[in-house]
């Protein structure tokens, strides 16, 4: 608010208009009612490609029984795709598992060389446990774990037109009031 003198000495005072939620809802009474959905473009949202995000890649030499865990962290929503494969170096594995498990639940278990697919919602932290048994005549075996997350991120919102028209008129309402209270008013 802004305080005037008058020519007496008494004291106006005069309103600024502030704006604020309710007031731009008001001033805009379809905005409210339009839905989210609506405001994206079909082209744009049939234009989202979904991407793969590599967890975990690795060989490890299996001499005798080895056990690993592997922490990975997914970065959201998606498919999981695990592989567990048995290289044939120096002969096959004896026996060998893959499992993912998420706090005390697991989420996919492979028993044996296979691959296997789930979803999982949220960014989350993963542990994969491998254990494999190499070959006994031979003394050594391969083996290869690929974990890999298949990702959509989701259309970017676009603004409406509308909003660059309405944060102009903002931007000069806001400039014609500071004009005006930088006005020098003179009584003769």
């Amino acid at each position: 608010m802004t305080t005037n003198h008058g020519a007496h000495g008494r004291t106006r005072r005069r309103a600024t208009s502030v704006l604020c939620a309710a007031g731009l809802a008001a001033t805009l009474p379809g905005l409210p009612g339009i839905a989210v959905a609506d405001m994206v473009d079909p082209a744009a949202a049939a234009a989202s490609v979904p991407t793969t995000v590599r967890l975990y890649r690795g060989t490890t030499l299996v001499s005798g029984t080895a056990f690993s865990r592997i922490e990975l962290l997914a970065p959201g929503d998606g498919r999981i795709d695990m592989t567990f494969s048995d290289l044939n170096f120096l002969g096959p594995l004896e026996a060998g598992s893959l499992a993912i498990v998420d706090g005390g639940e697991v989420l996919g278990v492979l028993d044996e060389p296979g691959s296997l697919s789930f979803e999982i919602t949220g960014p989350r932290a993963l542990f994969a446990y491998v254990y494999a048994v190499g070959n006994v005549a031979l003394g050594t075996s391969a083996i290869l774990v690929n974990i890999e997350q298949l990702v959509v991120e989701p259309p970017p919102i676009p603004l409406p037109p509308a909003i660059w028209a309405l944060l102009g008129g903002i931007g000069l309402v806001g400039w014609l009031g500071r004009r005006r209270e930088h006005r020098v008013v003179t009584n003769l």
